[in-house]
Formats: C-alpha cells, sequence, structure tokens
C-alpha cells in the first residue's frame, strides 16, 4: 500500500484510486454508516436533525451546491470517530455535492472539525471524499484533509514523521476491496 501524498506547504494529505465500479455505487457506499468502520473512519452519528448522508443521496435533495438547502446542510452538526471508538471529533458537514448535469458523475462530502476557538482555531481539519466518473464502470476515489490552524503545519510535520499518512491510502483500498 502506498503512502497518500503529502504537501507540507499546503498542508494536504490526500490518497487516490481508481476503483472499477460507477462513481454513484461508490459514493452511496461511503455515505452509508452501516458500511463502517472502515480504515481510520471508525464512526459517525446522524447530522444534527437525525438525518443521514445516505438519505440526502438517496433522495438527491442537493443537487446543486449553491442551492439554499445546501448551505442549510453544511451547518448540520455531527460527531464522527477518527481511530478509535473513544476518539470523538465535533464536525460539521462542510462539503456536499451530488451528480448534477454540469458535472456528471462527480459527487464529494465531507466534514469540518476545529479545535479552539471561532475566529482563532488552534487546529482545523477539512476532509473531503470525492469520487469523479472516469467511466460508466470506473471512477477515481480522492480521500483527502487540509489542515489549517496555528498548529496545522505542526501537525503536517507529525504526517511526514509518522505512517498516519497510510490511514488515508488504506481507506481507499478498504473501498475497492469491498467493492470490486
Amino acid at each position: 500500500m502506498n503512502c497518500a501524498k503529502v504537501e507540507f506547504w499546503n498542508k494536504l494529505v490526500s490518497s487516490t484510486i481508481t476503483i472499477n465500479k460507477p462513481a454513484s455505487d461508490v459514493f452511496e457506499y461511503i455515505t452509508k454508516r452501516e458500511h463502517y468502520p472502515m480504515g481510520m473512519v471508525v464512526k459517525w452519528e446522524p447530522l444534527g436533525e437525525g438525518l443521514e448522508l445516505e438519505q440526502v443521496f438517496a433522495k438527491r435533495l442537493v443537487s446543486d451546491p449553491n442551492l439554499a438547502y445546501a448551505s442549510h446542510l453544511q451547518m448540520l452538526p455531527f460527531k464522527v470517530s477518527i481511530l478509535t471508538e473513544d476518539n470523538v471529533m465535533n464536525a460539521k458537514l462542510w462539503k456536499w455535492q451530488v451528480s448534477s448535469p454540469q458535472q456528471k458523475g462527480h459527487f464529494v462530502f465531507g466534514w469540518k472539525g476545529v479545535m479552539g476557538w471561532k475566529y482563532f482555531p488552534l487546529f482545523t481539519g477539512e476532509h473531503t471524499f470525492e469520487v469523479i466518473e472516469e467511466s460508466e464502470k470506473s471512477c477515481k476515489l480522492i480521500h483527502s484533509e487540509r489542515f489549517g490552524g496555528l498548529l496545522g503545519h505542526l501537525f503536517m510535520l507529525y504526517l511526514k514523521l509518522s505512517s498516519f499518512c497510510n490511514h488515508f491510502s488504506e481507506f481507499n483500498s478498504i473501498v475497492k476491496k469491498r467493492l470490486e
């Protein structure tokens, strides 16, 4: 398994894999809580109003990220456990896009976690899953996280010196193995 790509100055970690399944199938799979634990993501709770990600996907509630409802979704808090069930982070859904006529076969969701204060964050993490159709029967899964805040570069140094970045590639490999 290859280590994820680490871009120190951009404070970005990303891993990309091609999966021989349609993009919509892969996106539907990774948005269902019942398929977890999967790699570094142990579990997450329903969104703030008891709404499940797969319900949002299934109903295609947000086909255009500029719709008013999309901004409503982006405000919904939920809890996500990373690496262990006890390591719970308060997060907010911060990206959500399902395929639209302009971007057929392009799906994105992600969450953002913040440690510190609203206007003075010590550490932020913007975790993103992007699925891009390559053909009718294959797609690319990009799993990434951009770090920020005062401690963002310090955490990037930790990523460079540890094997933590392997968790991004591991997640992608597990999705591929389960779906192919």
